[in-house]
């Protein structure tokens, strides 16, 4: 599955990328001076975190994550998924 949308994040648009790879969902963002992944992880608790490459389960990750996830629900609801 690939596909993008738009967040706000620190007052700049922000193109997130949906990259699966081996059925994790690995969130690509294109900020204005860098590049961040975000890694949505379910634990065998079924509790979902939100890592961030190399930096593991940060404020900033569990911040984008959400906005992430209302991104999508907003995009889904809107086409009726």
């Amino acid at each position: 599955m690939k596909d993008n949308f738009t967040i706000s994040w620190k007052g700049s648009r922000v193109v997130v990328d949906l990259v699966e790879t081996n059925k994790t969902p690995v969130y690509v963002l294109h900020m204005p001076k860098t590049k961040k992944e975000i890694i949505s992880h379910i634990d065998e608790t079924g509790v979902e975190h939100w890592l961030e490459r190399g930096k593991g389960e940060t404020d900033d990750a569990n911040k984008i994550g959400a906005l992430i996830e209302m991104a999508m629900y907003k995009h889904y609801n809107h086409w009726g998924i």
